[in-house]
């Protein structure tokens, strides 16, 4: 077993040529309802599966493909701080910001399985299998924003707080596309012979994953006129009302912060060797031993370009690109940015926007990481009566490396790059001993080390922000893989 799983594994099985006995095919179409948003879907999976008359090559061809449509509305605070109130003066945890979010998402996926497995005489059976799988996500994001700390508390307690001369309520729009896909092909062969059982598998996978040119139009309030309250009686019950000031309902009280447009890419390839033996010992208390070896190359890269753009075209505002109110039931009754509008106002205009590359987004998630792991286990299992012992030892040495850019943020300037490298080694042993009473006790004890090391995206050598949610996040090469001893 794969030493990589402390919470366990999942051995995956996908149908055969052989799990049946000449032709078979199956067909299935269905339909999705989403009540929230009241759009429909559909699905559609099928499978073709040949068998020679001698039954020694069969073929299996299964396409799946699928699309929903939904929605999600919630809403979630920015957290709190506490804070001594301007009406009492006593200290009490006020809300500091409130996030109304309306979704409108696309999932498309589609693909198709492939494999030919052959068994030339008893003893032996080779197979040839690959599969190609896209998924595409699209998504609206519409989004009302009020941070009270903009604002002058003037009064606090431990259920409500209300503020004055609040700024920067703005209104937003994410429309973005997450386009995926995966190619793989394995390769694979199994011989049993008398008491010796042994088999090898190579597989090749190569994975692509971006978004391309996701945009957020924000706009906001910059006037320092407004007065909020908000008041709850439980976690879920949050009621927020606007007292005075520009209606924040009203598209003309928001002027255009900026348009952030971000392109990133990653992909992913990996190759892999496998290979297993086992002798089984013809004696009275059935026994085995088996051993084997595997070899895994991994490689991912990331690249990101993102923009920012200002001081666009009059035309291009809140109140020209304000569409329908749609039905999501939480807060105000604020206008959505009309999608089409505002594609079609942005790029043929986008010359009048000042443009500004972020140089540090750009360039400090631009990263290559690189794993490569080899492994290596002996096993024996012996059954005596009705107790059963199994026990084996597998170690596996990794090696890491990762490369970032190295940059000078005060002139905005590529350096050149920096890598990062390191190699250790696990020693995995397993001891399970299983005993059976009777059909209805049975006892069973076992001592097991497995490890889990760091994904790519937390060890690679990489910087990145999230403006919206003040989070920085910062990869760390030095990870040490985690043990866990069971």
């Amino acid at each position: 077993m794969d030493g990589e799983g402390i919470g366990g594994t999942v051995n995956i099985k996908t149908k055969g040529p052989f799990d049946h006995d000449g032709y078979a095919a199956s067909f299935k179409v269905q339909g999705i309802y989403s009540a929230l948003s009241g759009k429909m879907g559909s699905k559609f999976n099928g499978a073709v599966s040949p068998v020679t008359a001698d039954g020694k090559i069969g073929l299996l061809v299964a396409p799946t493909w699928q699309v929903r449509k939904f929605g999600s509305y919630n809403y979630e605070n920015d957290g709190w701080s506490e804070e001594t109130s301007e009406s009492d003066g006593n200290d009490y945890y006020m809300l500091e910001a409130v996030n109304y979010r309306d979704y409108v998402v696309e999932w498309e996926r589609y693909g198709v399985s492939a494999a030919i497995e052959g068994k030339p005489n008893e003893v032996l059976s080779l197979y040839l299998r690959g599969n190609y799988n896209r998924f595409k996500d699209t998504e609206q994001r519409y989004r009302t924003v009020i941070d009270f700390t903009e604002g002058d508390q003037v009064a606090l307690d431990a259920n409500s707080a209300e503020f004055s001369d609040l700024r920067r309520f703005r209104r937003d729009l994410r429309d973005r596309v997450k386009d995926q896909n995966l190619k793989a092909l394995s390769a694979g062969i199994d011989l049993r012979n008398e008491a010796w059982q042994s088999d090898g598998k190579l597989g090749y996978s190569k994975g692509h994953a971006e978004s391309p040119d996701e945009r957020q139009y924000r706009f906001r309030r910059n006037t320092r006129d407004g007065v909020f309250r908000y008041s709850f009686s439980d976690a879920y019950d949050l009621q927020i009302d606007q007292l005075g000031g520009a209606s924040i309902e009203d598209p003309t009280s928001c002027a255009l912060q900026r348009v952030e447009c971000t392109s990133d890419s990653g992909d992913e390839t990996e190759f892999d060797v496998l290979l297993n033996a086992r002798y089984d010992f013809n004696s009275e208390n059935p026994s085995f031993v088996k051993f084997g070896g595997a070899f895994r190359s991994k490689e991912k890269t990331k690249e990101v370009e993102a923009f920012e753009y200002i001081d666009g075209p009059d035309s291009f505002s809140f109140a020209n690109l304000a569409g329908e109110l749609g039905d999501y039931p939480y807060g105000f009754e604020v206008p959505r940015i009309d999608l089409e509008a505002a594609r079609a106002a942005f790029f043929p205009n986008i010359s009048s926007f000042e443009a500004e590359r972020n140089f540090e987004d750009s360039e400090l998630d631009d990263w290559v990481s690189n794993e490569d792991v080899l492994a290596g286990y002996m096993m024996g299992s012996t059954t005596i009566g009705a107790t059963n012992l199994m026990a084996g030892v597998r170690v596996e040495l990794t090696k890491f490396d990762t490369t970032e850019n190295r940059v000078d943020l005060d002139n905005e300037v590529v350096l050149g790059t920096e890598s990062f490298s390191r190699s250790y080694t696990n020693w995995l042993p397993g001891v399970h001993l299983r005993h059976e009473f009777s059909p209805n006790t049975i006892f069973r004890a076992s001592f097991t080390k497995s490890l889990a090391r760091p994904s790519f995206g937390d060890s690679a050598a990489r910087l990145a922000s999230n403006d919206d949610d003040e989070e920085v996040f910062l990869g760390n090469p030095g990870l040490e893989a985690l043990e866990s001893t069971n």
